[in-house]
């Protein structure tokens, strides 16, 4: 999986409340315990290490809005993966 840079088909699933809000993916990553810190974050998005739904993110203020998509698939580095769900 990880040599074909594919995504795992048993990757683990999130569930985050946002009200209906839009939620900083910084903010998110580090609810759902993907990454230790937001800081850590930060310095991995600056990098171009995270991508969400397979477009890579580089911008630190970058908002996911629940109205727009339900839920979405992160990946953080090499081989963290996560499929999360916006209540």
């Amino acid at each position: 999986v990880f040599q074909n840079r594919e995504q795992p088909e048993d990757m683990p699933t999130f569930s985050v409340r946002c009200s209906g809000k839009p939620i900083g993916l910084v903010d998110l990553i580090a609810q759902v315990n993907l990454v230790s810190s937001k800081s850590e974050v930060r310095r991995l998005i600056r990098q171009g290490a995270v991508s969400v739904d397979g477009e890579k993110i580089e911008d630190t203020t970058r908002q996911i809005d629940p109205a727009e998509q339900d839920d979405v698939t992160v990946r953080v580095g090499r081989r963290k993966f996560g499929h999360i769900r916006l209540e």
